[in-house]
């Protein structure tokens, strides 16, 4: 038996663990009876009724045998606990995802499942096995079958919605690090950007080509960042800025480290390393130490944006690792012209106040994104969550439907057609992805454009945000719209059995059964 998703399995398990306690208890009790009690009186008032009006001998063929039958048919086939299944059956299989290696199916045994379900107090001690009725244990399957079917009909597409999540959680954790890029920041950005602003190499001098040409492949905007192609390549930049401080990763080099004596004894064991040794070094650079903090996206940001090369595309991850980690530093004493300003030369109170605003700026842009899609976190999160419960609960209190109904077909169906709604909300649930998946692929249709949205303000931000409201709207628009429908057809097919379309059908297929049965007992009785 399959489920979809880790609770269900033990939610399921317990399901029906607390149905056989419930259905044994009305057994025990003698409970069970009184409905059966009840069609007897009922058949006697009619008789009554019927006495009084001249027709008793009609009344007294009419259907009380074909409603025992039926009665007594939907309790051994929808009421008695029959079939005996164990947990271990019950299998879930997780979607297969790029970016990590998921275990291709998850059972009661699976002991390398991340789920903490099923450990300690958390639905530990679920029972190893259960029974369930024919009928229902047939629903399940069925229901089961039909959902994942539709399913699996739907066109392939890539998990852009869990891509943007992701590209959130990109940041830089590691507070050794952020330091360090904060000393990067001062030492060698601050200082290279002022340089470049002030003499606009990209207008006029020997490298406006080469400028040009880095602009084409990395956009206008490359300046505006710690790791600048500009920076980087150009001379007189980030090859000829060096730390003001020795940084732990670059040994001392008597050629560069001219500030010291070679022949001190009391030479650093590590020097000041030029600024672009500093960022981009294969071994211990800036630029590699931040993608090993954002690994974790790497396999996904390959699938998806695999029309870039693999060194621009982890220049966009380190760019919204920065953008999401706000990189501020504190002025050194004898630097105050270059403190954290865009120009260098606001002094260290404009210095200051830059470190606020940046920080508060990038803080309050970060929270608003957030925000504006944390309603779509929350739904994909509890839609699963929320299924498992509702269907325990419908599982659980299905002797009382029986019950109460008089084990009547009528609520058969209605518990067969709501089983299987629910069970159906997830095929509903996937729609809602599918499409969302597509819309944001047509939105997004540039290469890069979707790992760039964290960093780039002003990319069509009421394009977005118009997105992001249509979407949340649609993993509850759609289970909704499903629901009432379903709900509207499975009311009419129940209304039309009770007014007479099956039900009245078979209690005259029975009338005629009673009578063709009295008729032979009559002539019997004659011919004796």
């Amino acid at each position: 038996m399959y489920v979809d998703s880790f609770l269900e399995i033990y939610t399921t398990l317990f399901g029906w663990l607390f149905y056989n306690n419930l259905w044994n208890v009305l057994k025990d009790s003698g409970l069970l009876l009184l409905p059966f009690i009840g069609m007897v009186l009922d058949h006697m008032v009619e008789y009554k009724r019927g006495v009084e009006a001249g027709d008793s001998e009609e009344l007294a063929q009419k259907g009380l045998a074909v409603d025992l039958l039926m009665a007594l048919g939907v309790i051994m086939l929808c009421g008695v606990p029959f079939m005996n299944f164990q947990a271990t059956e019950l299998v879930f299989i997780p979607p297969a995802m790029n970016s990590s290696a998921e275990e291709s199916s998850y059972d009661i045994n699976s002991a390398n499942s991340t789920s903490t379900y099923g450990q300690g107090q958390a639905f530990g001690n679920y029972p190893l096995d259960v029974r369930v009725p024919v009928v229902w244990w047939a629903v399940h399957n069925i229901s089961t079958g039909l959902t994942h079917s539709v399913m699996a009909g739907l066109p392939s597409t890539l998990d852009l919605r869990r891509y943007t999540e992701m590209l959130k959680e990109v940041s830089i954790k590691d507070p050794e690090l952020q330091k360090e890029l904060g000393d990067f920041k001062r030492d060698c950005y601050t200082k290279a950007l002022s340089k470049y602003n002030e003499e606009k190499p990209n207008k006029t001098g020997p490298y406006v080509d080469q400028i040009e040409t880095i602009f084409d492949e990395e956009g206008i905007e490359d300046p505006y960042w710690m790791g600048s192609h500009v920076f980087l390549t150009i001379p007189g930049y980030y090859n000829s800025l060096r730390s003001e401080t020795v940084i732990d990763g670059f040994p001392f080099n008597p050629v560069r480290d001219v500030e010291w004596d070679p022949l001190d004894p009391n030479l650093p064991e590590n020097g000041r390393p030029w600024c672009d040794h500093w960022w981009a070094d294969s071994n211990i650079g800036l630029r590699d130490r931040v993608i090993d903090q954002i690994s974790f996206i790497e396999n996904l940001s390959a699938t998806v944006e695999s029309a870039l090369n693999f060194s621009t595309r982890q220049d966009l991850l380190v760019k919204v690792a920065l953008y999401q980690s706000p990189i501020t530093y504190a002025p050194r004493g004898y630097d105050f012209a270059y403190a954290n300003t865009g120009y260098g030369n606001d002094g260290f109170l404009g210095g200051a106040q830059n470190v606020a605003k940046q920080t508060v700026s990038s803080l309050a842009s970060f929270y608003e994104r957030v925000g504006n899609s944390v309603n779509v976190t929350m739904t994909l999160n509890a839609a699963p969550i929320f299924q498992a419960l509702l269907m325990m609960v419908t599982i659980i209190f299905i002797p009382f439907v029986l019950f109460l109904s008089r084990y009547s077909l009528s609520s058969v169906l209605a518990i067969a057609w709501a089983l299987f709604s629910f069970r159906f909300l997830t095929a509903c649930w996937m729609f809602a992805w599918w499409i969302d998946q597509n819309t944001i692929a047509a939105l997004y249709p540039d290469t890069g454009s979707l790992t760039k949205i964290p960093v780039v303000v002003n990319i069509d931000v009421n394009t977005n945000e118009m997105l992001l409201y249509l979407l949340n709207s649609l993993y509850i628009a759609i289970p909704i719209l499903f629901t009432v429908i379903s709900g509207w057809a499975g009311y009419n097919v129940i209304r039309g059995m009770s007014s007479g379309t099956l039900m009245g059908g078979m209690s005259s297929a029975g009338q005629k059964m009673a009578n063709k049965g009295m008729n032979a007992a009559k002539n019997a009785a004659i011919k004796k």
